[in-house]
């Protein structure tokens, strides 16, 4: 299978498997599930082209941290519509604080939540762009 990245994305990929290959390859990957999740996602973000959703889904889905919540814009839009969180920008700070929000929701397993909830607002997403094109 031929996986398709955007071009501008390749540098950034280039660059953190280089920084990840100086930092002890796979055996400092691995170091990260022994670390808390904040220690954690500073790790991964201090890699080129990491921020904080990257950061927290190489957590939840690589590293055991069940609690790590990436937020993105469909994330967002579903905090705002159910839990009353104010509109604006997806800021780094903002992304700390929905991820504590849902944490403190959702507890332990707050990341598979939040997956839950995306796979959730993206079929109803795709339901509700169908019954515009079928008008």
């Amino acid at each position: 299978m031929l996986l398709s990245f955007p071009r501008y994305r390749a540098k950034y990929i280039v660059k953190a498997v280089e920084s990840i290959s100086e930092k002890g390859g796979i055996e400092w990957l691995h170091s990260l599930r022994k670390v808390d999740l904040g220690e954690a996602k500073e790790e991964l973000e201090s890699l080129s082209g990491v921020g904080p959703k990257v950061a927290s889904c190489v957590c939840l889905m690589s590293l055991d941290k069940h609690s790590a919540v990436p937020i993105d814009t469909h994330i967002y839009q579903v905090a705002v519509r159910h839990y009353g969180v104010a509109s604006g920008s997806l800021t780094n700070k903002r992304h700390s604080e929905l991820e504590e929000t849902f944490q403190e929701l959702h507890g332990p397993f707050a990341g598979w939540a939040q997956a839950y909830l995306f796979y959730s607002n993206l079929k109803k997403e795709s339901s509700r762009s169908k019954k515009r094109r079928l008008r």
